[in-house]
């Protein structure tokens, strides 16, 4: 199992270890090896907070409610069918995906689905090539994510609108009550928290709500997130999975 201990590397840098690639080794028969890194989410606040402290004359407030003015913004431009660049960071854009099966064919919500795309920019092309890189130590056991079910159908890598999952792992163990730890649901850019209804005495599996009304075509993508208690980073794990929208069963 993977393990996390900041405290004998740079926190300043590119944290990573390195494990077995089961997939490859699926794949090719022999034995491969991959690369984990280790990023801390930072929210829009934390954002806020970091430019104050790096000397912005407003406000740690005033700065969070622009950025989320922006967001709000660049949300609404590409509902309005505009790519977005957001300087030399990132480009955003939108797009159809889904089959055709004529020039003549028009767009339905049951075939084909909106995509929001993104590009990275100069700037973070910049910080990928000069970024410090280190090898983090094994200390803390980190949670897995290993198979989700479901919990109407039973079905693997699938789940109805607004309904319950079934999921396996390892180390399955957050802080209820901060606000960005647990499970969570991505749909189209869109990261929901998940409501959890149960888990096992071992951690190891838990009942959550899909929080999203989902429909034909729709994949999700699922997360678990927690800190480790001897850095207070939060660990992003995500299902190796996408998850297929099923039709709730008929009795």
């Amino acid at each position: 199992m993977g393990t996390l201990n900041v405290e004998n590397g740079d926190t300043n840098a590119i944290r990573y270890d390195v494990i077995r690639n089961a997939a490859q080794e699926k794949l090719t028969g022999e034995s491969a090896y991959c690369a984990r890194v280790y990023a801390p989410t930072k929210s829009l606040r934390e954002v806020a907070e970091t430019m104050v402290r790096e000397g912005s004359k407003y406000s740690a407030h005033e700065v969070y409610s622009i950025l989320e003015s922006f967001a709000a913004v660049v949300t609404r431009l590409l509902q309005e069918g505009s790519a977005v660049n957001v300087g030399s960071l990132v480009r955003f854009r939108p797009s159809i995906v889904g089959k055709f099966s004529s020039e003549d064919e028009s767009f339905a919500r049951g075939t084909h689905r909106i995509k929001v795309r993104a590009s990275v920019g100069s700037a973070l092309r910049d910080v990928a090539a000069s970024a410090a890189v280190t090898r983090i130590s094994q200390a803390v056991p980190l949670p897995t994510l290993t198979a989700v079910y479901n919990g109407l159908s039973g079905t693997p890598n699938t789940v109805c609108s607004e309904a319950t999952m079934i999921i396996t792992g390892t180390s399955l163990i957050w802080n209820e009550e901060a606000e960005d730890e647990g499970f969570f649901a991505n749909l189209e850019g869109l990261d929901t928290r998940c409501q959890v209804i149960k888990t096992s005495a071992k951690n190891d599996t838990a009942i959550v709500l899909m929080p999203h009304a989902l429909s034909e075509g729709n994949e999700v993508e699922l997360s678990f997130r927690t800190r480790h208690t001897t850095s207070g980073n939060l660990a992003l794990i995500i299902y190796s999975e996408m998850l297929q929208y099923e039709a709730e069963p008929v009795d």
